[in-house]
């Protein structure tokens, strides 16, 4: 089944709050996958800070025992940038 926008009732994407050069970077998650190992890539968009919207597409590896430290929120439709 398909939700309004096209998009899959089962998908749930996430936010990680990623470090990056001494600040956060958040991402939202829109896809995610073990390649070998421990390591698992993510494709998804950088958020603003200031609005939470999309800012720039991403694609990163990460170790994949760091990721429950960087999860900051299970609903991305809902998260909200600190304050």
């Amino acid at each position: 089944m398909t939700a309004e926008g096209g998009e899959d009732d089962a998908v749930r994407r996430v936010v990680l709050a990623v470090p990056h050069g001494g600040s956060t970077v958040y991402v939202r998650v829109d896809y995610a996958s073990l390649v070998y190992g421990a390591t698992v890539e993510v494709a998804g968009w950088r958020l603003s800070t200031v609005t939470g919207g999309p800012v720039a597409r991403l694609w990163a590896s990460f170790d994949v025992r760091e990721l429950p430290g960087m999860l900051v929120n299970l609903d991305a439709g809902t998260w909200k940038p600190p304050a």
